[in-house]
């Protein structure tokens, strides 16, 4: 497969289109920088960026200009924020690309980003450094569950291939921005113009009561008021928690509006129906096998945590963590100390 140019506007914050830019001594033209402008509304405030006919060069020279100039404004915004809505629709973008690839492409674009891979027919194999790195918290991606070779994780499908990359491309974008430097005047212009016109609701972090919260519902509502994208399990998790803790429907879909795919009326009847079902919250077993445990509390479910009794627990295991790179994991077993708990546990029922 060529690097090209048609390759860089698919994928222009890998390290070679900085290259390609370079070498094409490309400028931030007005044309240029008013399309970043539409590329950064477009995955701020839609959530979603869209794909590009295939054209000529100086359309793809477009493409990969309008990336550079989007980022800086998104710099210029200094928003945590806005910053990760730019990121997930560049890596929902990528992802887009990427299914389309043929195997060798996809390792292709893999291996640009940085990404130990490797594979052919359908079935590929990761670094294990790379598998922890860029895998979402998800039951189906936990270490425990995959098939490891030699260092490496072996038999992944395309489909999470794809999703591992999706999730470098997140991180790497994050990474390129808040920059600091000089941005050329036309680029701070239009940043000003796209603070203006990005929706006020969306610019607060919301704040609730959360003191007593234990370390999974605060990393959660963490994640939500930056516009992560939580998976399922723990979306589910923490609607059960906040409902459990008293805390009123309105509040709860306000809480999830920041998250990329927010649908008003999809979570208003999801919030209404686990509250209808009266759903029990998980057990912390139950949450460290959905990959959503962030410490060892000792309090064998979420609505059990008291900070006076179990906050040490919390804060000790999180340190070590912190120190070993490692998690809060068994060494014998590979589950966390709440792991060891049986699945059995239901925890509170309201």
């Amino acid at each position: 497969m060529v690097l090209d140019s048609e390759f860089f506007a698919r994928y222009p914050f890998l390290p070679q289109s900085k290259e390609y830019v370079i070498s094409r001594k490309l400028e931030l033209t007005p044309e240029f920088v008013e399309a970043g402008f539409s590329r950064a509304q477009a995955a701020i405030v839609e959530g979603k960026l869209p794909l590009f006919a295939r054209g000529v060069n100086t359309a793809y020279d477009r493409e990969i200009a309008s990336y550079s100039a989007c980022r800086m404004m998104v710099s210029l915004l200094n928003s945590s924020y806005f910053s990760n809505r730019l990121a997930v629709a560049e890596s929902k973008r990528a992802s887009a690309y990427l299914e389309r690839e043929k195997d060798a492409d996809l390792l292709v674009a893999a291996q640009s980003i940085g990404i130990d891979a490797a594979g052919a027919n359908g079935a590929f194999q990761v670094g294990m450094a790379d598998y922890l790195r860029y895998t979402p918290r998800d039951v189906h991606y936990k270490l425990v569950n995959a098939n490891l070779v030699k260092g490496k994780v072996a038999g992944l499908t395309r489909e999470k291939l794809i999703r591992i990359i999706e999730e470098a491309v997140k991180k790497r974008v994050i990474a390129g921005l808040g920059a600091k430097g000089e941005y050329p005047s036309l680029v701070k212009e239009y940043s000003k113009k796209l603070s203006q016109i990005l929706p006020k609701a969306e610019q607060g972090v919301i704040q609730i009561a959360s003191e007593n919260y234990p370390p999974c519902i605060k990393k959660l509502l963490s994640d939500l008021a930056i516009s992560e994208n939580l998976p399922h399990s723990a979306r589910v998790a923490l609607a059960i928690y906040l409902i459990k803790a008293g805390v009123d429907d309105a509040k709860i879909v306000k809480l999830f509006s920041t998250a990329p795919d927010f649908n008003e009326g999809t979570t208003k009847y999801q919030v209404e129906y686990i509250r209808k079902k009266e759903y029990s919250m998980p057990s912390c077993a139950t949450m460290d096998s959905w990959g959503i445990c962030v410490a060892t509390c000792r309090c064998f479910s979420p609505l059990k945590f008291n900070p006076k009794i179990h906050g040490r627990y919390a804060e000790e295991s999180m340190r070590q963590a912190k120190e070993t790179g490692y998690g809060h994991q068994d060494e014998e077993s590979g589950a966390t100390g709440a792991g060891k708990q049986e699945d059995s546990e239901k925890g509170e029922q309201g």
